[in-house]
């Protein structure tokens, strides 16, 4: 089209000076000059008028390119929504646990076999981002705080279940509060509490510190042990300082310190099985206050091969209420292994002794007949079949630490329990 414009700018420009000079250009001549300038203004209206529809269908292509590029990121908060909505509210889980337990060079001479069982089960119910329930049914005696098992006996008559856990739990970001009949909130050994111990109030737990090398938490805890309609109540308030540190990318310590403050001044729905070994008065009221000091030590190391990490942990408590000089228990834990994945195995020493008032024995460990007043041996070994089958092993040699304590019947002799187990997950 420049050409062209070129070329009657060269006519225009031609013919007056021809006319000047010759004067001789024919109507005909003109008449043809004048068509072909009217045919390039048609050329060039058609050409502006494609030049403006490309014009508008560019612009209307890139806002949908636009439109598009949004269009990814809508689709994601769709889906970040849908996966919300379809995230379980309530989450269930539980195990089924049997086992072969042997009692032999008992105090009356007489061994003993026995089957047990245990079954559980959990939910979760997720009320909103702040606010859960939870709660589990359990096996076993409901008056027995520290223990779900079950003999397998008494001509197949049902078996006793009991809620063993009911709570509402709130978090934020600061603590995490629970109120009920809630897990325990601290971290423990056997020889303070049984592993089978819920207890009946409100606890808090709270990160004070956290980063990847290193967490210092706090966690405490309000236990109503027995109400007295009449009379005053008894509880215990507890709290525990625990620091964990990653020393190396394959070693880990902990240490814990906790104290308790127990007050026992009911004892109405307290009966044998919950004094066990502590001592009594003449009026049946434990003869020690129980304020306790207790501090765990832990240390993990991830060898050569992460198949057999080491565990080892130390665990001593003193009664600082205890109304006579045996206030003082430890024990002390070594583990070989792991039982994570299918196929992996762990092996297990410990060794431990409590003195007659050192720790409250309604709640400690219930592994083998004695809460307090005793020394023990123990033997471990755990295989994982798969991800929810377990076969395990345990012997426990123990015996009475202090015969000043005897009661009747009882001696010194060691004796030994035997168990084989097999659990499920689910």
């Amino acid at each position: 089209m420049t050409y062209k414009f070129a070329t009657l700018l060269g006519l225009l420009s031609i013919l007056p000076m021809s006319a000047q000079a010759q004067n001789n250009v024919t109507p005909s001549e003109l008449q043809s000059v004048l068509a072909e300038i009217e045919h390039l203004k048609s050329i060039q209206t058609e050409t502006q008028s494609r030049i403006s529809n490309l014009e508008a269908l560019i612009q209307n292509t890139t806002r949908q390119d636009t439109q598009l590029d949004t269009l990814p990121a809508q689709k994601n908060t769709s889906q970040e929504t849908l996966q919300q909505d379809q995230t379980p509210k309530l989450l269930v889980s539980g195990d089924f646990f049997t086992r072969f337990e042997g009692n032999y060079n008992s105090p009356n001479k007489i061994d003993r076999e026995r089957a047990v069982m245990r079954a559980r089960l959990r939910g979760d119910y997720q009320v909103s981002d702040a606010i859960k329930l939870g709660a589990m049914l359990e096996t076993g005696d409901p008056d027995d705080p520290n223990s779900g098992y079950l003999t397998v006996d008494e001509f197949a008559d049902d078996l006793q279940i009991s809620l063993s856990q009911a709570f509402i739990e709130y978090s934020t970001d600061l603590a995490t509060f629970r109120a009920g009949k809630i897990p325990m909130p601290f971290k423990k050994t056997d020889l303070v509490w049984d592993g089978d111990v819920y207890p009946t109030g409100l606890s808090l737990q709270s990160d004070l510190l956290e980063s990847e090398a290193q967490k210092l938490s706090f966690s405490s805890l309000l236990f109503l042990i027995d109400e007295n309609a009449t009379g005053e109540d008894s509880s215990m308030i507890g709290g525990q300082l625990s620091y964990e540190a990653k020393l190396a990318s394959n070693y880990a310590f902990g240490l814990n310190a906790a104290y308790y403050d127990y007050e026992i001044e009911s004892m109405e729905g307290a009966n044998s099985g919950d004094t066990r070994d502590n001592l009594l008065d003449v009026d049946g009221q434990y003869l020690s206050d129980f304020d306790i000091l207790d501090v765990l030590a832990s240390f993990k190391w991830i060898g050569p091969n992460e198949n057999w990490p080491i565990n080892f942990n130390a665990n001593i408590v003193q009664n600082f209420g205890s109304a006579v000089d045996d206030d003082t228990a430890y024990g002390v834990d070594l583990s070989v292994g792991k039982t994570s994945a299918p196929k992996d195995m762990k092996f297990g020493y410990g060794y431990g002794q409590a003195e007659v008032d050192a720790v409250f024995s309604a709640f400690s460990n219930d592994n083998f007949r004695y809460g307090t007043n005793y020394e023990a041996h123990k033997l471990s070994f755990a295989y994982q079949l798969d991800k929810m089958m377990q076969l395990s092993a345990s012997v426990y040699h123990y015996r009475r630490l202090n015969e000043l304590y005897l009661k009747t019947g009882e001696d010194t002799d060691w004796q030994d329990r035997v168990r084989f187990n097999f659990i499920i997950n689910f």
